[in-house]
């Protein structure tokens, strides 16, 4: 095991300190080089605008790449955890100093909401060499529909629990309420939720990033939160309620019904599927919309219970890949 420490020489630190003095003057000169057109004023004006958040930790990275590059291992594989950011490329960019050498593995095994448009590689990029070898996605419904990059379905390994995990919300005792990271999608869920009245106890778990004692004012008293395993949540739920989280997904797989509550003055990430937009899940801007999309969900749970397991698993498996050894085998080329 090796940490950026452990590789890094004195002379790379001189290196990155002379980077830090030299880049406004090589910036300089690349913006002079542009041309006239809008997309090339873009890039100049942007450049600019964040000319006071270039990182050394970055150009680091390429430098530990490169010195992983000049091991005396003929070959090197790289698997990576991929959100095409400028931390990636860096890096990317250093493993291939030395050509040929390292195969890059770029995993998006992670739940992508379509409004995050950051993970989709620019092919143009292959040239560079600030692109992966082979990206590996969450799912086959996850696919990027790239042309000249190697692209496969790769385990999911975070979520392992989706196939080994029965539930049955018909006989639910709890409204599970997955709260998102954002502080205003917050606010409006526990503002809405107030007024509804739940058939059930209401359980109300936290983002982890999220600092729970800020919005405690704004609980009822009767409402339950708590630090429990989703999963062992999930075996309870009898709808799953929130905004923006893969967690409401994962929900859906398992066949608990869900209520989207979105703000449209707002922006959120949007993670659930069209497809079964009013069967399994549906979006809610207000208190009414909330009573009425519960009594639809609470009479399919009566009458046919089995739809939303039904449908759940049809999700879960567009958008999950079961990892198993073989899968983990097959996609890393470990064999």
């Amino acid at each position: 095991m090796l940490v950026e420490f452990q590789i890094l020489e004195l002379s790379d630190y001189v290196r990155a300190l002379l980077y830090l003095a030299t880049y406004p003057f090589h910036l300089r000169t690349f913006a002079q080089g542009l041309g006239v057109s809008d997309e090339d004023r873009i890039l100049g004006f942007s450049l600019w605008e964040t000319l006071d958040t270039v990182t050394i930790r970055n150009y680091l990275s390429f430098l530990y790449g490169k010195r992983i590059s000049c091991l005396r291992d003929l070959k090197v594989k790289c698997i990576s955890w991929y959100e095409n950011q400028a931390s990636n490329k860096t890096l990317y960019r250093g493993l291939r100093h030395v050509p040929g050498k390292v195969k890059i593995y770029g995993a998006q095994l992670f739940l992508a909401p379509s409004t995050l448009l950051n993970i989709i590689p620019d092919e143009a990029e292959i040239r560079f060499g600030v692109l992966p070898d082979k990206i590996l996605v969450n799912g086959r419904g996850c696919s990027l529909r790239l042309k000249h990059i190697f692209e496969a379905v790769g385990p999911s390994l975070r979520y392992a629990k989706l196939f080994h995990t029965q539930t049955d919300p018909s006989n639910g005792d709890i409204v599970l309420v997955l709260l998102p990271y954002w502080d205003h999608a917050i606010k409006n869920i526990l503002n809405l939720i107030r007024g509804i009245k739940w058939s059930v106890p209401v359980v109300i778990k936290f983002h982890p990033a999220v600092e729970k004692s800020s919005y405690s004012s704004q609980i009822l008293s009767k409402f339950l939160v708590t630090d429990e395993d989703l999963y062992v949540l999930f075996k309870r739920a009898q709808v799953a309620v929130g905004c923006s989280s893969g967690a409401l997904v994962e929900a859906m797989c398992l066949g608990i019904p869900v209520v989207d509550i979105v703000d449209p003055k707002q922006f959120v990430h949007n993670y659930m599927p069209a497809e079964e937009k009013g069967i399994l899940w549906d979006k809610a801007v207000h208190e009414e919309d909330i009573n009425l999309i519960l009594k639809r969900f609470e009479e399919v749970l009566r009458v046919n219970p089995s739809l939303f397991r039904e449908r759940g698993e049809r999700i879960r498996d567009m958008l999950f890949c079961k990892p198993t050894d073989e899968q983990i085998v097959s996609a890393f080329d470990l064999a």
